[in-house]
């Protein structure tokens, strides 16, 4: 459940600023629009993509990790 609500947090801060708020290094959603763009895809949902993508990935990738610290240590 953390991780979940820290992944959709991650999410909207992406989606919201084009600069992280704390650190000010460009959104990976920036980047994400400007390689479809230059791929010729759409952009228009481009936005829904992103936020599946990065609660899947993200969530396999912190599963995974939170089993391996939770069976080694």
């Amino acid at each position: 459940l953390i991780l979940a609500c820290a992944l959709a947090a991650k999410v909207v801060v992406d989606l919201r600023w084009e600069r992280a708020p704390l650190f000010g290094f460009t959104s990976p959603y920036i980047v994400y629009c400007h390689n479809l763009q230059r791929a010729g895809e759409p952009v228009e949902q481009a936005w829904l993509s992103y936020a599946m993508q990065l609660l899947f990935f993200g969530g396999l990738i912190g599963a995974s990790l939170f089993a391996l610290v939770r069976t080694y240590f």
